[in-house]
């Protein structure tokens, strides 16, 4: 009972400590800052939009709140610790890396290369001490490295969480320049998550843990423990032309948990036998590298999915509570008649509404290649496609191409108009 009472004390005043922590609330307003250049986006694309800043952005803080919860139980489980100054580490080194590339900013990363000058530094003997140099390199030579690998380990077991979750949800339509410079229709992925973690940090003059977590011994949690309020972003970044949103963040997903299974426990290796610190730093970033690799192959040897047959006019997207969406047609569907009229172009759809504009019928070939028919009234101020978001042809007005981005160049639009590119995202995987 005692320890029952100390354990909510503690967890009081790390929420405490939370909600006085400025960046937590920083962290929500940058999501709701996102939310906002992203509905922005949709209505500049295709004039209407498909999210809404507050209840997505609400459901996005409720689902960081969560992944939070887990992200704790499961640092408190390995029983992670970190120093006081990783934090500083962390993020200028994520803010560093990011002007080399912007999904450098992410904690594998980072981690990853602290491992790996923290296993030099153990491994150069008879090192002065007295130099004037030596100052900055102790601190990272005292980091406890098992704690910081685990840490990526289980932000990314929590990230392939909410983009299990969410993933889907937070995709977007967008026109694209495809390998042969035809317009094709992609889903671009771009969620961001503030994730408050609650971790165990070791104290002196207070009570002792009733259990020894994995990493440390009895002595280092017998002097006393504290919670420590971390709120962290998560970030996802991705595209597709080749799947369904629900298909490729299923896909991510699994990557992203795969991968924090093995980093995490490498981690727990590395604490046993010190030595594995720098391959498993190693392998850190490589296996990153390798995901992001396996994800531009999959999409490159892939044929785009979201283009325009000689059946009809394909569906890229439906918008919410519209025509479209009571009558239960799917992104990546066919429309092949309207009104008994075969429909090739929006022109032809356009005409074929108007043949009676109170009812309409269409003939939809589905992603199996099957027929079939749906039916619905119309009534003014319906959306003049039915909600039917297509797939682009030669005369869209806006698009994306995907290329290297970097901080600066970042900073422009991300629409070109007429083919005039600007700058976009890797259509790749950003953690941490």
């Amino acid at each position: 009972m005692e320890f029952v009472i100390s354990l909510l004390e503690r967890l009081g005043q790390a929420v405490i400590s939370l909600l006085l922590n400025p960046f937590y609330y920083i962290s929500i307003l940058i999501v709701l800052l996102q939310m906002r250049r992203l509905i922005f986006f949709e209505r500049k694309l295709y004039h209407s939009r498909m999210h809404t800043m507050i209840g997505d952005g609400i459901r996005v803080v409720l689902w960081g709140l969560a992944a939070g919860l887990t992200g704790s139980l499961l640092m408190g489980v390995v029983g992670a610790y970190l120093q006081p100054q990783v934090i500083l580490y962390l993020w200028v080194g994520a803010l560093l890396l990011s002007f080399i590339r912007v999904r450098f900013l992410c904690f594998a990363y980072v981690i990853g290369l602290l491992g790996i000058f923290h296993g030099a530094f153990q491994l150069v003997p008879g090192m002065d001490q007295t130099a004037d140099w030596y100052a900055w390199v102790a601190p990272i030579s005292e980091l406890h490295m098992p704690s910081l690998l685990a840490l990526v380990g289980i932000v990314h077991i929590v990230e392939a969480i909410l983009v299990r979750i969410q993933g889907s949800r937070l995709s977007t339509p967008v026109f694209v320049e495809g390998k042969r410079g035809k317009l094709v229709g992609s889903y671009q992925f771009q969620g961001l998550w503030p994730v408050p973690l609650l971790l165990l940090v070791p104290t002196t003059g207070g009570q002792a843990l009733p259990l020894t977590p994995l990493f440390g011994d009895e002595s280092l949690w017998s002097g006393g423990w504290m919670f420590l309020a971390l709120p962290v972003m998560i970030g996802f970044t991705n595209m597709t032309t080749s799947k369904q949103p629900e298909q490729k963040a299923r896909r991510s997903s699994g990557q992203l948990l795969a991968y924090g299974v093995i980093v995490t426990a490498l981690a727990a290796a590395s604490e046993w036998l010190p030595i594995l610190i720098i391959p498993v730093s190693l392998i850190t970033i490589v296996l990153h590298e390798v995901i992001i690799w396996i994800e531009r192959r999959d999409e490159d040897v892939r044929s785009p999915l979201y283009v325009h047959t000689e059946q009809g006019l394909t569906v890229l997207a439906v918008l919410p509570h519209s025509v479209a969406k009571t009558m239960g047609i799917q992104p990546g569907e066919t429309i092949h008649k309207v009104n008994s009229q075969t429909v090739r172009t929006k022109e032809e759809l356009h005409q074929a509404l108007r043949l009676n504009p109170a009812f309409t019928r269409l003939e939809v070939i589905d992603r199996n290649g099957e027929r079939r028919f749906v039916q619905s009234a119309l009534f003014d101020g319906e959306h003049h496609q039915l909600g039917i978001i297509l797939c682009p042809d030669e005369d869209a007005e806006f698009y994306i191409q995907t290329k290297r981005f970097r901080m600066f160049r970042g900073l422009r639009s991300t629409l070109g108009k007429h083919r005039d590119v600007n700058g976009q995202q890797d259509g790749q995987t950003i953690s941490g």
